[in-house]
């Protein structure tokens, strides 16, 4: 349990930053503000920490 528990965490941290991320594209967006972002790394990890949530609920599903 405190492996699971370890990884939600940082995965919250994670989503944070994304989150923190997503602010910043959307205030240059509204600004018309030239910015450089990498989407594609942006999706990857968004789908990386979809996919350990997904794996750690599935596992203690298993286990009740």
């Amino acid at each position: 349990m405190y492996w699971e528990s370890s990884y939600l965490k940082k995965s919250n941290y994670e989503l944070h930053k994304i989150g923190v991320n997503l602010n910043q594209i959307a205030k240059a967006i509204n600004s018309d503000e030239k910015v450089n972002f990498d989407l594609e790394k942006l999706a990857f990890e968004l789908k990386y920490h979809i996919n350990l949530v997904r794996k750690i609920l599935s596992e203690n599903l298993e286990r009740y």
